[in-house]
């Protein structure tokens, strides 16, 4: 087996099975989560709106804090624009349960996406926490599963003007 691969490795895939293989990952990524209702998590805190406090080593002046919310589910997120040449939006988040915040968030797929497009994915841990990275495309949002509904989070308005318009 360890020859067999070693001698398959310089073999070109096809860029037809490559496309193949993406679209199957990406329908299975994509269709439990696409059946259930939609709720859309409203903007509850954003750092842009808070009076700048006086400034912090830690603080890179780029970094973004907010929070949505639904009834009972909160989603926390840190998105930092650091331009670089492999992403440009880094975004750090956690997911927690308002109605019992102290108990852990089950494990979940957080997918971000631009329309139907996948642009990358993540699980969460324990703790709800997850993080994404990727370049700024339109209609981009934050979609997981929760509680037998999915949450949607649009992204568009919060990243720059320059960004918004890729």
């Amino acid at each position: 087996v360890w020859q067999a691969g070693r001698e398959m490795k310089s073999d070109t895939v096809p860029a037809d099975w490559s496309r193949k293989a993406e679209q199957i990952f990406r329908d299975n990524i994509l269709e439990p989560i696409r059946r259930l209702p939609i709720r859309t998590a409203i903007l509850a805190f954003d750092s842009f709106t808070t009076i700048a406090s006086l400034p912090v080593r830690a603080s890179s002046g780029s970094s973004r804090h907010l929070t949505y919310e639904t009834d009972d589910c909160a989603l926390d997120l840190q998105i930092d624009d650091r331009r670089n040449a492999t992403t440009d939006v880094f975004i750090l988040g956690q997911i927690t349960n308002r109605r019992t915040p102290d108990l852990p968030v089950p494990t979940t797929n957080v997918l971000l996406l631009s329309g139907e497009k996948l642009l990358a994915s993540a699980s969460s841990n324990d703790f709800g926490e997850f993080q994404l990275a990727c370049k700024p495309k339109r209609r981009m949002r934050i979609s997981f599963p929760f509680e037998g509904t999915r949450i949607d989070v649009r992204l568009d308005d919060l990243l720059n003007e320059e960004s918004a318009h890729l």
